[in-house]
């Protein structure tokens, strides 16, 4: 993370200006382009050092130099010779000649702080080491550094270790950052003596124990960050006397206990985020002290009783989160005072009553989510006031009565979820005027009349869910879809399919000979259906010859495929071959021919249900983005086409576990299972193993595939080869995390260098952030907990995305970056 410090702390900015210098000015500035020393004032000695001294500081910083990796040298190659203030790049020095601050934040450094003598360099005012690379532990001779400095920052590299006690004799310093690194062990009292910090960061990392009460002692204190650790016990009172915070992060660590009634004496807080941990009781209406609090996130913890009357007196607020909690009783009206509120979110409670009409004076809403509570009564009519809102979720409640009209003003909504409530009356009939809609659902509630019509104008509408309902008309119409032709003669051969509807088209011909087109219902309402076993339909002219196309159809496979010859085999799966036939009429199709096993203990029944499987799961599904042909890939794939393959794939996905019903599971994602057409698109085969996941089931299910293979098909298009190595070296990083000395495993591989050297580079900025984008997404999904994975519809939509740009050179990120092991990337 790049820090930025206040405007008191930017020494390196104040180059002194004197009688001496103006001569100098005077030059072309092509004579100073590169010139990187700056002399900066301080309260450090103004005369100028000795010999000795100089030298003595530059030996310092060159025996460090020489201990880290060969590429960081190559960065410093402008520090050589005795003096460190004569074109050493990013060091500053005082106007006695001594060194005053060392910035090499963001420079790809590699290597530890083992050889750096901080005793050599007395006169430091910033140490600059953050979002680099650097490992190990911290020196205790961290102590002896100068007692002058004001500013340290090791922030977002792999320090491991606890932090030293030495720290405490740091007493000038301002601020002090370990954020993002592997320190473990607790925050010792020694923080107490630092009463010069302004700014202390130590979140994400790894330490334990309590928040020490000496924290209390940090008065000048304006922005506290201790989140993502394991900190546990409780939030000590002493806190309350940090009267100059701005900031207070305690989120995503273990603390327990009641919010101290001493957090209402800080207000001069801004943020105040305790989400994500034990804390129990009511809500301290203290709280309500806070008048300049704009974000409030109190979530993800074990709060009871009822939101305080006080969280009203909070006019600043725009963003309040309160959700995943045990908080029961009424909406305050008060809430309705929160006017420049953008955020609320109260869903995963208790809370009961009905929502207040002050919601209504929440003008700048574009966030409303009070799903999962016990809520009754009617959405009240102010609720059309939101203008602003595009996301409202009112879900699992007990909600009653018809929606009302002045929603219909929202016109912003881009997700809608209004189910499981007991409404009646029909759905907007302008439920889609500003065509934003994304998400749209209203199931299991007593709607009643036609779907409304404005949905077909929602062109950007994903998903739609209006089951257990009594909706009428026809659907179709409704979504501006009509089937027309005749049905294919396929559907004949489908004798394990149990339902479907086909009602209200214009369809037409011979309807299939199977059960699940037995019903009136089923068929009803079409163009000029026939059939010879159905009832309300009249006889067909001429009965189908099923048994001799099936055999023309053997007859084509087998010349198509020179009897199956290994020169048409485009991919071999678990469970069969698949080959590449071109048909007479031109079309081009995938053709899988089974394997037989000669296993006698149930090895053709294992083939039989993994071919009624894949059929099953064909079936249930429509063919998009799913099953395609191959043409052979004479050209090599340059990464635009690789990172197309990438997305293919994961569209693919995302459609068979978001968008069928039920989802459909692959359970068996490997290269040999993608197949590019002629355009190179990619497209999902073999479902072999592949599973139906019904709706009342715990969606878990068996992982048939080779382990680590599913996520590193988008590897392996990147690196050109599979990428077992890279794993294992991976899982070895991440069982060495908490040992005193991390060795270079796969964290510090650079990603220029795992990537496929065949084709080009990518072109330009804009390429090199998708390889980014589409390998830290990659990364994710090879996390140990399944709940901290990326969705294929999450992944879907950020490989869609355009992302921030690269906050450095894409030839210095590693995979430790990417893994989230470092500093930001993007």
């Amino acid at each position: 993370m790049a820090h930025q410090y206040p405007s008191s702390y930017s020494l390196l900015s104040r180059p002194i200006i004197t009688p001496c210098f103006l001569i100098f000015l005077l030059f072309p500035l092509s004579s100073i382009s590169s010139f990187h020393v700056i002399f900066t004032f301080a309260s450090a000695p103004t005369i100028a050092i000795s010999k000795v001294e100089q030298d003595q500081e530059a030996l310092a910083l060159l025996t460090w130099k020489v201990s880290l990796d060969n590429q960081t040298q190559v960065l410093l190659s402008s520090w050589f010779g005795r003096n460190s203030c004569h074109h050493w790049f990013r060091v500053a020095c005082h106007r006695s000649g001594s060194v005053s601050d060392l910035n090499l934040q963001s420079y790809g450094l590699r290597g530890t702080l083992q050889n750096l003598n901080f005793s050599s360099l007395p006169n430091l005012l910033t140490l600059n080491l953050s979002n680099n690379s650097l490992h190990g532990t911290i020196p205790t001779n961290i102590g002896n550094i100068s007692k002058l400095i004001t500013i340290l920052d090791f922030g977002s590299n792999h320090f491991t270790g606890v932090i030293p006690k030495q720290y405490g004799f740091l007493t000038s310093l301002s601020f002090l950052s370990l954020a993002s690194n592997k320190f473990r062990g607790s925050i010792l009292p020694f923080i107490g003596n630092l009463k010069n910090l302004t700014i202390l960061h130590l979140y994400e990392n790894e330490l334990s124990g309590s928040i020490p009460q000496e924290i209390g002692l940090l008065r000048s204190l304006n922005d506290l960050r201790l989140s993502f650790n394991s900190l546990s016990g409780l939030i000590p009172p002493s806190i309350g006397n940090l009267r100059n915070l701005n900031t207070l992060n305690l989120s995503a660590n273990k603390l327990s206990g009641s919010i101290p009634q001493e957090i209402g004496l800080l207000r001069s807080l801004n943020e105040l985020d305790l989400g994500i941990n034990s804390l129990i009781s009511p809500i301290t209406p203290s709280i309500g002290n806070l008048k300049n609090l704009t974000t409030l996130y109190l979530h993800t913890n074990k709060l009871s009783g009822f939101i305080p009357q006080e969280i009203g007196l909070l006019r600043s607020l725009n963003d309040l989160r309160l959700s995943f909690n045990s908080l029961s009783g009424l909406i305050p009206p008060s809430i309705g005072n929160l006017r420049n509120l953008t955020t609320l979110y109260l869903h995963r409670n208790k809370l009961s009553g009905s929502i207040p009409q002050e919601i209504g004076l929440l003008r700048y809403l574009n966030d409303l989510d009070l799903s999962h509570n016990n809520i009754i009564g009617p959405i009240p009519a102010s609720i059309g006031n939101l203008s602003s809102l595009t996301y409202l979720s009112l879900g699992h409640n007990k909600l009653s009565g018809a929606l009302p009209l002045e929603m219909n003003n929202i016109t912003h909504l881009e997700y809608l979820q209004l189910y499981e409530n007991n409404f009646i009356g029909q759905l907007p009939y302008e439920i889609c005027l500003g065509r934003a809609l994304v998400n749209f659902s209203a199931r299991g509630n007593h709607f009643t009349g036609p779907i409304p019509k404005s949905l077909k104008n929602c062109t950007s509408l994903f998903r739609v869910r209006l089951e257990r309902n009594q909706l009428t008309k026809d659907i179709a119409e409704s979504f501006g879809v009509i089937l027309s032709g005749t049905i294919p003669h396929t559907f004949d051969d489908l004798i394990s399919l149990t339902s479907v509807d086909i009602s209200y088209n214009q369809l037409e011909g011979p309807l299939p000979n199977i059960k699940a087109f037995a019903p009136f219902e089923a068929f009803r309402n079409n163009k000029g259906l026939c059939g010879n076993n159905a009832t309300h339909l009249k006889p067909c002219s001429a009965s189908r010859k099923k048994a001799t196309k099936f055999s023309v159809l053997i007859i084509l496979l087998l010349i198509g495929t020179d009897n199956f010859s290994s020169k048409h085999c485009i991919g071999t799966e678990g469970y069969g071959t698949v080959y590449k036939v071109e048909l007479p009429n031109g079309l081009v199709v995938a053709v899988k021919k089974l394997h037989y096993s000669s296993d006698q203990d149930g090895g053709d029944m294992a083939d039989l249900k993994a071919f009624k499987s894949e059929i099953h799961a064909l079936t249930q599904i429509s063919l998009r983005n799913i099953l395609s042909n191959d043409e052979e890939a004479t050209e090599k794939l340059d990464w635009n086409v690789r990172l197309n393959i990438v997305k293919g794939v994961a569209k693919a996905l995302s459609y068979m576990h978001h968008d069928c019903s039920p989802p459909v599971i692959h359970r068996d994602i490997t290269s040999n299972n993608v197949l590019l057409d002629s355009e190179y698109e990619a497209h999902v085969s073999d479902f072999g193993t592949a599973r139906l996941i019904k709706p009342d089931s715990s969606n878990w299910t068996t992982f048939a595939g080779t382990f680590g293979y599913t996520a590193p098909v988008t590897m392996e298009v990147i690196m050109g080869r599979h990428p077992d190595e890279l794993i294992s070296s991976l899982l070895s990083s991440a069982s060495s995390s908490s040992s005193s000395s991390l060795p270079v495993t796969a964290d510090h591989w650079l990603l220029h260098d795992v990537m496929d050297k065949r084709p080009s580079p990518p072109v330009d900025e804009v390429g090199e952030l998708k390889v980014v984008v589409a390998v830290k997404i990659a990364l994710a999904c090879l996390c140990v907990n399944p709940q901290s994975r990326p969705t294929m519809q999450q992944i879907d939509r950020a490989l869609s995305m355009q992302g921030p740009p690269l906050s450095k050179p894409f030839s210095m990120i590693t995979l430790g970056e990417l893994l989230g092991h470092g500093g930001k990337t993007s």
